[in-house]
């Protein structure tokens, strides 16, 4: 089961290190993202960037659409400044 959060404000409380993926860190502080290829070209974790900065390898296949309009894929972005995401999280039972 999966839970649409608002926003999520990712920063210097989440312990992100820029050689650790988005997903890496989220996954590290107990926020479990909803992912199936973990390299960048399936768009399961596609993420809405609110703001904030990312570097995103220049290999990713990122759709145009996505870039335009500020969608990121977790699991092959790097966090470059405490960003504010709208990420689509996953519950286990228990925390519906």
């Amino acid at each position: 089961m999966t839970k649409i959060v608002d926003a999520i404000v990712v920063g210097a409380g989440l312990g992100g290190l820029s050689a650790a993926t988005l997903m890496a860190s989220l996954e590290r502080a107990g926020i479990p993202v909803r992912s199936l290829c973990r390299c960048g070209t399936c768009g399961g974790c596609r993420t809405h960037l609110r703001s904030g900065d990312v570097f995103i390898p220049s290999w990713v296949p990122l759709r145009q659409a996505d870039r335009t309009y500020g969608y990121i894929h977790p699991c092959t972005a790097y966090p470059l400044a405490d960003l504010e995401l709208e990420i689509e999280v996953l519950q286990g039972k228990g925390q519906e």
